[in-house]
């Protein structure tokens, strides 16, 4: 556990998700991002983002973040979507 009271890494996963038993809800959401891949130009972003919540439960994407004239990240697209 982190110092900030999160779960993280194979005990969390494996408590979460009881062992990969499917047949259950899981214990916990399991909420994966991953770090960006920016452009050369700094002006855009790809961040894969996704949840499951056990068994037939889950969603995710692609997301394209570009940066505004002030700086800040704006979502300007999502791709490679999955449902579960």
């Amino acid at each position: 556990m982190t110092s900030h009271g999160v779960p993280f890494g194979d005990e969390a996963h494996a408590k979460a998700t009881h062992n990969g038993n499917l047949s259950k809800p899981f214990g916990a959401t399991i909420l994966d991002i991953s770090l960006p891949i920016v452009s050369e130009d700094g002006r855009n972003a790809l961040v894969d983002v996704g949840v499951a919540c056990g068994g037939l439960c889950g969603a995710g994407g692609v997301r394209h973040y570009r940066r505004d004239g002030v700086g800040l990240w704006r979502l300007v697209g999502v791709g490679g979507q999955w449902i579960s």
